[in-house]
C-alpha cells in the first residue's frame, strides 16, 4: 500500500486548498464586475484605494459617479492587463526582473515589518529617548569635511589639513569624492545630530571649535572633519520628539538587526570592485 503521496499529487491537493479559500473570499466579496475571466470585487477596489484618507473616503462614499468611475478604471486596467498577457509580456525579460525587484523588497519590506515594529510600544520608545536625549538635542555642529575611499589617504590628508598655514577648503577640493565639494570646498553647514550617519555626528559633536579630526569611518568613506562651530541648543521633552524618538529608534533596531544578521551569516566584499562601480 502507496501511503506517500506523489509531487503531482500534493500539488493537486494544494491547489484545491487554495481554490477552495479563494473561493471562500469571493464568496464574502462583492462582484463589481466582469472582465472575461476576471472578477473584480469590492475588497479588490478598496485595496488599491487604502491610501485614501477619511475625509476622501467620505467624498467618493457620497459621490456616486467618483465610484462608477473608480471601477471603471479598474476595468480599463484589467483589459490592458490581459491584452498584455494575450501579447506574451509576461514573458518579457523586463517584467521578471521586475518581478524579482519586488519580490526582494517586499520580503525586506515584511522582514523588517515583522521583527522591528511589535518592539515599538511607546514605553520601549520612551526608555530610548531617556537613555538618548543627546540624540534629540537641538544644537547645531558647523563643519567641513573631506571623504576618501581608503583610511590611508584620510590619514594623511589629516595630516596634512593639522600642518601650519593648510587650508582646509583646498585640501578638499584636491582630495575630496563629495562631488558637491566644488561648489562648498567640503563646508556642510551647520547640522544636528539625526541630520548625519551616527559615526559622523559623534565625531563632530565631540569636537571642539577649530578641532580638525579623523579618519572617521561611514557607509560614504573615511572622513577627515573640521569643526567650525557649535550653536547651542536644548533637549525637548518627549511628547514634543515621540515621532522623532520612534524613528530613531526604529533605525536602531534595524541596525542592530543587520548587525545581527551580518554576524551570523558569511559576507565577502569585493572592496576592488566596489572602487571601480559605475553608476
Amino acid at each position: 500500500m502507496k501511503l506517500r503521496m506523489t509531487g503531482t499529487a500534493v500539488l493537486t491537493a494544494i491547489g484545491a486548498v487554495f481554490a477552495t479559500v479563494f473561493a471562500m473570499e469571493q464568496a464574502h466579496a462583492a462582484v463589481l464586475a466582469q472582465v472575461g475571466a476576471k472578477t473584480i470585487t469590492d475588497d479588490e477596489v478598496r485595496a488599491e484605494y487604502a491610501s485614501m484618507d477619511k475625509d476622501q473616503k467620505k467624498a467618493v462614499n457620497s459621490d456616486a459617479a467618483t465610484k462608477k468611475s473608480i471601477v471603471d478604471n479598474a476595468v480599463n486596467s484589467e483589459l490592458i492587463i490581459q491584452a498584455a498577457q494575450k501579447a506574451g509580456l509576461e514573458n518579457d525579460a523586463e517584467y521578471k526582473k521586475s518581478l524579482e525587484r519586488f519580490r526582494r523588497q517586499y520580503l525586506a519590506s515584511k522582514m523588517m515589518e515583522k521583527s522591528i515594529e511589535p518592539k515599538l510600544g511607546k514605553a520601549e520608545i520612551r526608555k530610548y529617548y531617556e537613555s538618548n536625549k543627546n540624540l534629540f538635542d537641538s544644537s547645531e555642529a558647523c563643519a567641513s569635511h573631506i571623504v576618501v575611499t581608503d583610511e590611508a589617504t584620510a590619514q594623511k590628508i589629516a595630516g596634512e589639513a593639522k600642518g601650519k598655514g593648510a587650508k582646509f577648503e583646498e585640501l578638499a577640493k584636491k582630495y575630496s569624492v563629495d562631488p558637491s565639494v566644488r561648489d562648498n570646498g567640503g563646508n556642510l553647514g551647520c547640522f544636528t545630530r539625526d541630520r548625519m550617519v551616527p559615526e559622523f555626528s559623534a565625531a563632530a559633536f565631540a569636537m571642539s571649535k577649530g578641532q580638525i579630526k579623523g579618519p572617521i569611518r561611514t557607509m560614504y568613506g573615511f572622513h577627515v572633519i573640521k569643526l567650525n562651530g557649535v550653536k547651542p541648543g536644548k533637549v525637548p521633552g518627549f511628547e514634543e520628539v515621540e515621532q522623532r524618538a520612534k524613528d530613531a529608534y526604529r533605525m536602531k533596531l534595524l541596525r542592530d538587526m543587520i548587525a545581527d544578521l551580518r554576524a551570523k551569516s558569511s559576507v565577502q566584499v569585493n572592496d576592488e570592485a566596489v572602487k571601480s562601480l559605475k553608476f
